[in-house]
């Protein structure tokens, strides 16, 4: 059992997502969801809006590939991942930055509707199927 921390969060993508290779050729991407934490105020009767925190996330081999292809900036997500930290040291001190290393990925269906079909790609394998026989 590891003591990572399991984490899921809802958002908006702030730009396109980046595809990278690693050294070894492995494909990366990286985005940044953007939430807006909400609480309504009884006092003044109102839903209200508390700091935006912007998240870097990660994603590796097919899964970065599918970001790459299928989410665009504004996108309405849903992303579910391992929170990582990491300290550095600058002049001033010790710092620390948050990451999402992500396990799974999809568009947020609240505000919006998805439709599947012919044509559409289903599963990760992107592998051309090799020509039939005759």
């Amino acid at each position: 059992m590891t003591n990572d921390l399991a984490l899921t969060i809802t958002g908006n993508l702030t730009a396109d997502p980046e595809l990278n290779h690693s050294r070894g050729g492995t494909p990366v991407a990286a985005v940044i969801v953007a939430t807006t934490p909400r609480h309504y105020d009884r006092a003044a009767d109102i839903w209200a809006d508390e700091e935006t925190i912007y998240l870097p996330c990660t994603a590796w081999r097919h899964t970065a590939q599918n970001i790459a292809a299928s989410l665009r900036k504004g996108d309405r997500v849903l992303v579910r991942g391992k929170l990582r930290q990491h300290t550095y040291t600058t002049d001033t001190g010790s710092r620390s930055t948050f990451e999402l290393d992500i396990d799974d990925i999809g568009t947020s269906l609240r505000h919006r509707t998805a439709h599947t079909g012919p044509g559409r790609q289903h599963d990760a394998d992107t592998t051309p199927s090799p020509p039939a026989r005759s």
